[in-house]
């Protein structure tokens, strides 16, 4: 049986190209604004965090990947200009004019979020995607949140988080298999505030099988299932590691950013060693 909360109902009118299309050039240019500005050191951006009480972050070892469509605007941008993405939270400590005016995850009321709001900065480029395509694992996504809000509530947020596996042949089986379509691979470090390991078979078992709470806490308790598929969920920023897969990125990438508006990626402060 699924957990109570409001779910959302589909609406037969409700404009979700146009709305869909005006998100993502507001992504794309808020990733230009932030990367304009002079990239803040790690001391910094610790400081920042504490302040708005996330906590430091900590660079978590080894390479790990992140998949993403060439056709999104916003990871495009983010990463073909900087060689980093963040976290909506981190996102808004970046850009500090942001901070004060955006609720956290956290603090947020779910039941507020609606389809024809367009483009909400607390949640991620892709939970924009589900709410505006698929209201039915929307409202999966929901009984999720709102059982980890309860029983691991510092664990990192599905709706507020940036998705990597680990750098291996499983890892980007397991990238290809949840993308399905054309996608770019890029091998990234990580830099973090919450970073939760779970195996994504239950959120599968949860969606396709049985609505079964019993999923939701083996995922958010880190437990095996019969065949594990370990995904890693991180509140921070990632960084690309791979000069080549920046110039790619810079030349293909759905944001379009001209010249003028990409400096080079060996030109920019790196955060993470």
């Amino acid at each position: 049986r699924p957990l109570p909360h409001r779910r959302l109902q589909s609406r037969p009118h409700h404009p979700r190209r146009r709305a869909w299309s005006h998100a993502a050039a507001r992504a794309a240019r808020s990733a230009k604004r932030v990367v304009r500005k002079s990239v803040p050191t790690m001391e910094q951006l610790n400081i920042a965090l504490d302040t708005h009480r996330p906590g430091p972050l900590t660079v978590q070892p080894g390479v790990y990947i992140h998949g993403f469509s060439l056709s999104q605007n916003q990871p495009s941008a983010e990463l073909a200009t900087a060689g980093q993405m963040w976290s909506p939270q981190l996102r808004a400590v970046l850009d500090f004019g942001k901070v004060c005016n955006q609720v956290n995850i956290r603090e947020h009321h779910l039941t507020s979020i609606q389809p024809d709001q367009g483009f909400i900065g607390e949640i991620t480029y892709r939970a924009q995607g589900i709410l505006q395509r698929s209201l039915n694992v929307w409202n999966h996504e929901m009984d999720f949140e709102n059982l980890r809000r309860k029983i691991a509530p510092d664990k990192a947020s599905r709706l507020a988080c940036i998705w990597v596996a680990e750098d291996s042949s499983y890892g980007r089986n397991l990238l290809g298999t949840m993308l399905q379509h054309s996608f770019f691979i890029a091998r990234v470090a990580v830099a973090s505030f919450r970073f939760t390991k779970a195996d994504v078979s239950w959120f599968e078992s949860y969606c396709l099988e049985e609505q079964d709470p019993d999923f939701i806490k083996k995922y958010w308790s880190g437990e095996e299932s019969a065949c594990p598929r370990w995904e890693f969920l991180l509140e921070g920023m990632i960084q690309m590691i791979e000069p080549k897969e920046v110039e790619h990125l810079q030349k293909y990438g759905g944001h379009k950013i001209t010249d003028s508006d990409s400096p080079s990626y060996s030109g920019h402060k790196r955060l993470l060693a």
